[in-house]
């Protein structure tokens, strides 16, 4: 894909089929929860896809077991309720 830097997709694995991207969750052991690194390798592929005008639609899948199990709890145990609050929004 022209002007996203897939090499640097560590939690993501990208395939465009047909005008489709699929957006696969790759954080298996965790059953791809989501934690801060995902959230903005996420936003990254959503803004590319918004200027992108030869892609039509996104599906979004997870590798293994699980699609999405939630927030990381464990990354987020150290925040206080404000601090987890605002990570999510």
């Amino acid at each position: 894909m022209k002007n996203l830097n897939t090499n640097a997709l560590e939690n993501l694995k990208l395939d465009l089929e047909n005008h489709v991207l699929i957006v696969t969750m790759n954080r298996p052991k965790a059953l791809n929860a989501l934690n801060n690194q995902t959230l903005d390798e996420l936003q990254m592929v959503f803004d590319y896809v918004s200027k992108e005008n030869d892609i039509y639609g996104v599906i979004i899948t997870g590798e293994g077991r699980g699609f999405v199990a939630g927030a990381d709890i464990v990354q987020m145990q150290p925040y206080r309720s404000e601090q987890g609050r605002d990570c999510l929004v």
